[in-house]
């Protein structure tokens, strides 16, 4: 009778630890797309006139934003956008760039809807690469991210939440408004201004 009952001891203890492994694996799977997760990966490479007014804005969310100043004559813009994530969540979700000209400047905006609040994904890649002539006036607007502008003579107006900022080789004025992020420069020549929100 003893060993009867100690059986169905043993076995009300596996059954209780395998339940609670089993809960366990669960919760630290919830936050993250599963091993069946689906890519999805977007690709933008254009060329586009350079406007009259020089103006070129960018906005984006969260991501890697690189303008370079050169010798071309006209802008290039490249994008990369890549993350995985569970195939019924993929189905609701879209991204794209919109490239185009609004009230004399070249704007790159960033569309992306996810359909859900909680769209958990896996982000590999988030990476807008921009190359103009020197002479551009220059504005992104970002909530989180990084900025990094190079070799401009126009003016740099970068606008942030959390994120770095860098600006590097720039004679023109650059006027940084940032919250809890960073900013650091090498070489900036022109009048540099810092504003804390």
């Amino acid at each position: 009778m003893l060993n009867k009952k100690l059986v169905q001891l043993h076995l009300l203890m596996a059954v209780s630890i395998a339940l609670l492994s089993a809960c366990a694996i669960g919760s630290s799977s919830a936050g993250r797309p599963g091993k069946s997760s689906t890519p999805f990966d977007y690709t933008y490479d254009e060329t586009h006139a350079f406007p009259i007014s020089q103006k070129i804005r960018v906005t984006s969310e969260d991501a890697e934003v690189i303008v370079t100043g050169s010798d071309r004559t006209d802008v290039r813009v490249q994008v990369h956008y890549a993350l995985s994530a569970d195939a019924k969540v993929l189905q609701r979700f879209d991204y794209k760039v919109n490239v185009h000209s609004d009230g004399g400047e070249l704007r790159v905006d960033e569309l992306r809807s996810t359909g859900s609040r909680n769209f958990v994904y896996d982000q590999r890649a988030h990476r807008i690469t921009i190359e103009v002539p020197r002479s551009a006036h220059v504005t992104i607007q970002e909530e989180d991210g990084a900025c990094e502008i190079t070799s401009i003579t126009g003016s740099v107006n970068v606008r942030m939440n959390d994120g770095k900022v860098h600006a590097a080789d720039c004679t023109g004025a650059v006027t940084v408004s940032i919250d809890d992020g960073t900013f650091t420069q090498r070489n900036c020549t022109g009048l540099v201004q810092v504003h804390r929100r």
